[in-house]
């Protein structure tokens, strides 16, 4: 538990590196403290817990299935939204070298989505809800990357 409680202490010291200092930056150690300790609290009480590798393994397996349709209704409405908002408005967004690399990111994030939908699909399965939202977002998401460039 000491070592834990040193290893969080020595994370949240892994900013100054980079030169953000408490004092100057202190927005930012107050909008990332959990990502320096959260880890270590599930490492903490897991151990407590004596979680085995059995039931990590479940709680895995339980979770892949429903974190793709998650994000792909996310990011469809996502992208349909912003299609919708550049036509109401009727302006294109000012493209810099950034918001284009973010572009491409979401478009990698969708093919992601969707070969690993593919490939955890029943290919006996009948077509449902979930494979037209998939078809939406793969053409949005292609539409936003197309008004993009």
């Amino acid at each position: 538990m000491l070592l834990l409680a040193f290893t969080a202490g020595l994370a949240v010291k892994v900013p100054l590196l980079f030169g953000y200092y408490m004092k100057q930056h202190d927005v930012f150690y107050v909008r990332n403290a959990s990502l320096f300790v959260f880890p270590l609290l599930a490492v903490y009480f897991g151990w407590k817990r004596q979680v085995d590798r059995t039931t990590l393994q479940s709680v895995i397996e339980n979770m892949a299935p429903v974190l793709p349709r998650l994000f792909t209704s996310l990011f469809a409405v996502l992208s349909i939204t912003f299609l919708v908002t550049m036509l109401w408005t009727g302006r294109v967004v000012d493209i810099e070298r950034n918001l284009l690399m973010a572009f491409d990111l979401l478009l990698a994030v969708v093919l992601g989505l969707l070969l690993y939908s593919i490939s955890a699909r029943d290919p006996r399965e009948p077509a449902g809800v979930f494979d037209y939202l998939q078809v939406a977002l793969v053409v949005s998401a292609l539409l936003v990357h197309t008004v993009a460039l």
